[in-house]
C-alpha cells in the first residue's frame, strides 16, 4: 500500500471515528451484537494479557529519547496498573439509578481527546462501536494518568498528544479483536449510553481538537 493510500485510509477512519463519537441514537434503534459471556476477573486478566505487552511498547517506543531506559520497569508496572484500574471502574456493578447518572464522570475525558480509531471495523450497530470507543478511551485515560509521574519529570507536553493517541488507538483495536473483552468490559458504557437515550438526554462528549 502506498504513502498516500494509508493517508487516504487513515483520514477515513478518523472521520468514520469522529460520526460515532458523536452519534446520538434512541432506546429503539439500539442493537447489540453480543459476545461469548467471560466473568470479569478473565476479563480483566486477558485485557492485561492482551493490552500491556502493546502498549508498554507503544510507551517506550514514543519516550525513547526523553526517558532514559532505567525507567523501563517502571513503564511496565505504571502501564500495567493503569490497565488495571481502568477495567476495575468499567467492570463494577451499576445496581441502582443513581449509580448510573454519577456515572457521568467516566465518560468526561479531558476536551482535547479525540476518539480512537481503527482503519478496519466490524459491521456493528452504531451505538456497539460507541460504546466500544468510550471503553477504549477510559482505559486509554487510566493508562495515561497512571504516567502522569513520568511525563513530569522527563517528557515535554507537546509529546503527549501523539502518545496519547496512540495509547487510544492501541486499546481500541486490541478490544476490536478481542470482542469477548470488548463486550464485558463495555457493559456500562452500555447501560449508560441507553439510560441517556431512554431519558433524551444528550452525552457531553468531547470536542475533537487534538
Amino acid at each position: 500500500m502506498s504513502h498516500a493510500d494509508r493517508t487516504a485510509r487513515k483520514a477515513a477512519a478518523e472521520l468514520r471515528a469522529r460520526a460515532i463519537w458523536m452519534f446520538e441514537g434512541t432506546v429503539a434503534e439500539m442493537e447489540w451484537v453480543e459476545a461469548p459471556y467471560l466473568s470479569a476477573g478473565d476479563a480483566r486478566r486477558i485485557a492485561v494479557a492482551e493490552l500491556c505487552p502493546s502498549l508498554q511498547s507503544v510507551v517506550v517506543n514514543a519516550w525513547a529519547e526523553e526517558v532514559p531506559t532505567s525507567e523501563h520497569p517502571t513503564i511496565v508496572r505504571q502501564v500495567k496498573s493503569g490497565v488495571r484500574h481502568g477495567c476495575s471502574a468499567l467492570l463494577r456493578e451499576v445496581t441502582e439509578q443513581r449509580e448510573v447518572a454519577t456515572g457521568s464522570l467516566l465518560f468526561a475525558p479531558a476536551s482535547y481527546w479525540e476518539p480512537p480509531v481503527a482503519e478496519t471495523e466490524p459491521q456493528w450497530p452504531l451505538n456497539q462501536l460507541r460504546a466500544f470507543r468510550w471503553t477504549a478511551a477510559i482505559i486509554a485515560y487510566s493508562v495515561r494518568n497512571a504516567l502522569e509521574t513520568l511525563h513530569t519529570r522527563y517528557t515535554s507536553d507537546e509529546s503527549m498528544p501523539p502518545l496519547n493517541r496512540d495509547i487510544r488507538n492501541t486499546v481500541y483495536v486490541t478490544l476490536l479483536r478481542r470482542p469477548d473483552v470488548g463486550w464485558r468490559l463495555s457493559r456500562l458504557p452500555r447501560v449508560f449510553i441507553e439510560e441517556h437515550s431512554k431519558s433524551g438526554g444528550r452525552i457531553q462528549l468531547p470536542r475533537v481538537v487534538g
